[in-house]
């Protein structure tokens, strides 16, 4: 009795184990035919100028590829933005793709803001690649951060219609970015490759925010196409000009207020007038002898 309890608990057993290895098996095959026929991958990216700049914004360029045997619909871009970027206001770091046919490849953008001071030279952004709810595959990107120029403007002011002779002021306000030190900046106003104003700013640290004012003069009246810009010593000594913006000024003439001018004599109008005064007159004395008169005859 016991041998024959013994032989149905191992047959139940073997039972039991077979239903759960075809299981595992028929899972494993499940499993092998979606990664096969879901193999999306970033095939490459770019970024605007190559580079991140800070304060601007920058578009990521993304190429992603099917290798899979099959198409796949409903795919989800996510995009972790490292510390220092955000999407643009009004967007999101996330794609939606429709469909990537086999072996098709589907370019993506995605516009972000950086920063207007970064501490590190390159940063990291976390792609990942989502079907069906699913991580398909993530990676990591990396991007290099420029600090070719180091200021970022914040107002640029100067009048565009002026006078000859007189005062122009011409006013930038700014902050210095990236990871150096300015030496030596000016700020310069020229006409072409004539200088027609400077005033020096100095040394600046990074982060320092900074108005600075310059006085020109126009001498003559015309149309001049002026440029604002700011002179200084980069970080390996090189002397480094960038332009603040360029603008268009209207000089006009300018009047002369010591002579007066008379307006011409109507001598028409004055005969007229003096004709007035003279019947006026007339019939003033008129009055006066007929009261005469009349007091004369009374006393009688």
């Amino acid at each position: 009795m016991k041998a024959k309890n013994f032989m149905f608990f191992s047959l139940k057993t073997l039972t039991l184990l077979g239903v759960v290895l075809m299981m595992a098996w028929i899972g494993g095959s499940i499993n092998v035919e979606a990664s096969e026929t879901s193999m999306i991958l970033l095939e490459s990216y770019s970024v605007t100028d190559e580079q991140i700049v800070p304060g601007e914004n920058f578009t990521m360029t993304m190429e992603f590829k099917n290798y899979g045997m099959e198409s796949v619909t409903g795919v989800l871009v996510d995009i972790a933005c490292p510390d220092g970027i955000m999407p643009v206001y009004g967007t999101v770091a996330q794609v939606y793709i429709d469909e990537i046919i086999a072996g098709e490849t589907k370019e993506i953008g995605v516009e972000f803001v950086a920063n207007k001071v970064m501490n590190s030279t390159s940063v990291d952004f976390s792609v990942t690649i989502i079907h069906d709810g699913n991580p398909l595959n993530y990676v990591s990107v990396r991007v290099p951060v420029g600090t070719d120029v180091p200021f970022f403007v914040l107002s640029d002011k100067m009048p565009t219609t002026v006078v000859a002779g007189e005062n122009v002021t011409s006013s930038i306000s700014f902050e210095v970015i990236g990871h150096t030190d300015v030496k030596t900046a000016t700020h310069v106003v020229s006409v072409g490759d004539e200088q027609i104003g400077s005033s020096t700013i100095g040394s600046l640290t990074v982060g320092t925010t900074r108005t600075q004012n310059t006085s020109v003069v126009f001498k003559e009246p015309g149309e001049y196409q002026v440029d604002v810009a700011i002179q200084y010593i980069d970080e390996t000594d090189q002397p480094q000009s960038f332009v603040v913006g360029t603008k268009t000024i209207t000089v006009k003439e300018k009047k002369d207020t010591d002579s007066q001018e008379y307006a011409p004599v109507d001598e028409t109008s004055m005969q007229e007038d003096d004709k007035g005064l003279i019947l006026g007159l007339a019939s003033m004395v008129l009055v006066a002898i007929l009261l005469v008169a009349v007091i004369i005859k009374k006393s009688k």
